[in-house]
């Protein structure tokens, strides 16, 4: 197995691998908080590394632990994405296309890092890249606010007070991201909005892949809705009498047995008392057949008014429409999703094993997760790669 981190292993620009494969796997952090992002995908990578999943001669995987939005992630989503967008490329046009017969490529983005992948693939498509250059094959994202940070979809008493939280957060996080994130940026056509615009650029370049997967925390993420990281409506785990929190899987929609079975396989519990499939949406993943569902340019709808400091119920009303019109937007997508059970309000790092407060031995527990995570992105690389399947059953897994 070959592999390289960001400014790590370089491809053969000689053409020695020109009859090999690459997998590029691109991950990417979230918002930056008091004890800083640069590590936070470290326990993703390597179980990755350490897994030998990838391990075949044939197979080349460079895994990119992106840090190009270190220090500017409160500067907006668009202008992350670009930065994303910009590494990428070069990325592929001087190392891995010169390099290489055949380059897959998959995203893992945490938090903020999922939008940024989000925007960064719409303007790849945009760009031409998946057009010759790459094979678009699993697009992943963790605890991501798909719809923003808002909870005009939350009703327990727990996401009461994680709203209590995320307004706090939005005080120290302030900026031009966060009025994104909150839906200020345009009155008119926020930014959120124009992104599950199914005639988008950005819409369409998620199509392209082979699958979309959304994974969250069914409950105590302080920062991320539940509603907003999986695309739902409704959390009706929040409703459901004596939910007993177990550190499992507790959501595990429109995966196919295979993926089932090889979890299993993997040690990662299920809790079968509580597993449900409560989404609802087994929908097309075409949007050629598609109606829009955003509302005309000639029309414009003043969502976000009146403004964000004046919380009336005509301000929520307003809010919860328009969260509804992006949740039907996305999932014209036929969205994974993955729910997990933690037991700590530190869900929204569990799931990347991300170690919030130092010393602190409860991020353990989000192992169960980045072991779910490297098991999903390399059995959707085995699915949808010849050269993979010509190498030998699935029990290497």
């Amino acid at each position: 197995m070959s592999v390289g981190r960001e400014g790590g292993e370089e491809g053969n620009a000689d053409g020695t691998n020109r009859g090999r494969v690459c997998h590029l796997i691109l991950m990417t952090h979230g918002i930056e908080s008091p004890f800083g992002s640069h590590t936070d995908m470290k326990y993703v990578i390597d179980s990755l590394l350490g897994s030998d999943k990838f391990g075949r001669k044939d197979i080349h995987c460079k895994i990119v632990d992106s840090r190009v939005n270190l220090g500017q992630t409160t500067d907006g989503i668009d202008r992350g994405g670009v930065r994303l967008a910009n590494q990428i490329e070069k990325i592929v046009r001087n190392e891995l296309g010169p390099a290489f017969s055949k380059v897959y490529f998959s995203f893992i983005g945490h938090s903020l890092g999922g939008l940024y992948g989000r925007y960064c693939v719409g303007e790849m498509r945009r760009r031409g890249l998946f057009d010759s250059a790459l094979t678009p094959i699993s697009f992943l994202t963790i605890a991501t606010p798909h719809f923003g940070s808002m909870r005009c979809l939350e009703i327990s008493v727990c996401d009461g007070v994680n709203q209590v939280i995320s307004e706090i957060c939005r005080c120290i996080w302030n900026g031009r991201t966060m009025r994104q994130l909150f839906i200020e940026d345009d009155q008119y056509d926020p930014l959120l909005l124009r992104m599950t615009d199914p005639s988008s650029t950005f819409m369409l370049a998620l199509d392209d892949f082979c699958h979309v997967t959304a994974i969250g925390a069914v409950r105590y993420d302080a920062l991320v809705p539940f509603c907003s990281a999986l695309m739902v409506k409704q959390n009706l785990f929040a409703m459901l009498p004596n939910f007993h929190m177990s550190n499992s899987i507790c959501l595990f929609e429109n995966f196919s047995d295979e993926y089932h079975h090889a979890l299993r396989g993997r040690n990662v519990p299920f809790d079968q008392t509580n597993l449900h499939h409560v989404c609802g949406y087994h929908t097309s993943s075409s949007l050629s057949s598609k109606i829009p569902l955003c509302p005309s340019r000639t029309e414009p709808a003043r969502y976000n008014s009146p403004p964000y400091m004046f919380h009336t119920e005509d301000f929520f009303e307003c809010r919860m429409k328009l969260d509804s019109r992006m949740v039907d937007n996305l999932n014209a997508l036929n969205w994974r999703r993955v729910g997990f059970a933690f037991q700590a309000h530190t869900s929204h790092d569990l799931l990347i094993q991300k170690q919030t407060i130092p010393y602190l031995s409860a991020y353990k527990e989000g192992a169960i997760s980045v072991e779910a995570i490297t098991s999903v992105v390399f059995l959707d690389h085995y699915f949808h790669s010849k050269e993979m399947q010509s190498l030998g059953p699935l029990a290497r897994l």
